[in-house]
């Protein structure tokens, strides 16, 4: 049951699908998803064609009637709804592949079908930007660039700072992302290592030295993780270790 007014039917969809040639790598887009009859539908699609074709899915968080059968059920805007389909559609079509829990939807080893699924929420930027209309008195200036020692919401989650580091460094949201372990801390490869992204907020010379020893091409690093009274003198040796491994763009945010 879909707590939703006037659904699009997902034989509707798969018609159109099968008149539209769509085929192997291909993307489906609705950019008005709805309650995500859209992604329903490819799934089915690709199970009964054994096709793997993709979808991306639009939709704004437009709230709930106040007197809705949504509502009472905690879903409080159509995105919810929208996500929730996809993730129980999912769940299903990973169940009848194999798999016994939510875990097994990202284990696609043996499927020729890719059952992740990732959702964004077009958001502000977690980094403070510089407001190049201040005025240019002397004071105003240093009390902005004071403020900016700080640049990071400090309500950013991590992985909305990751993503968005992710796009600024030209990847797109579909790029492959691997969570990794190097002296007791975590790293985010991307693109089969060709960006590293460090997160975290103490860093260590085993840490710098074995990044480099993965020769990305790139590595971003938090500032604010070279602490203490060697944070200097570390920082500069992250940026000669690098270099000697051939990772020329060094950089910290």
């Amino acid at each position: 049951n879909i707590p939703f007014s006037f659904p699009k039917p997902i034989e509707l969809i798969s018609w159109l699908l099968s008149i539209s040639g769509v085929n192997d790598g291909d993307i489906v887009l609705d950019i008005f998803a709805g309650s995500g009859t859209t992604g329903h539908a490819v799934l089915d699609f690709n199970r009964e064609n054994k096709k793997d074709i993709k979808f991306i899915c639009v939709q704004i968080p437009e709230p709930t009637q106040q007197d809705s059968e949504a509502l009472s059920l905690g879903f409080k805007t159509i995105a919810d709804i929208c996500s929730a389909r996809l993730k129980k559609s999912l769940l299903h079509y990973s169940k009848e592949n194999g798999g016994n829990d939510q875990n097994s939807l990202f284990n696609t080893d043996n499927l020729k079908q890719d059952f992740g699924l990732k959702a964004f929420r077009l958001s502000k930027s977690n980094f403070k930007i510089w407001d190049s209309a201040l005025e240019k008195e002397p004071e105003v200036i240093q009390a902005k660039l004071f403020e900016h020692i700080q640049h990071i919401s400090p309500e950013a989650e991590q992985e909305a700072i990751l993503y968005e580091l992710l796009l600024k460094s030209g990847f797109e949201l579909t790029t492959p992302i691997e969570k990794l372990t190097l002296a007791g801390l975590t790293v985010f490869s991307i693109a089969e290592g060709q960006l590293l992204i460090c997160l975290e907020k103490e860093l260590t010379h085993d840490y710098i030295k074995a990044m480099a020893e993965m020769q990305p091409t790139r590595v971003i690093c938090l500032d604010e993780g070279f602490k203490g009274e060697n944070a200097d003198a570390l920082k500069t040796n992250a940026v000669q270790i690098m270099k000697s491994k051939g990772v020329v763009n060094f950089r910290t945010i």
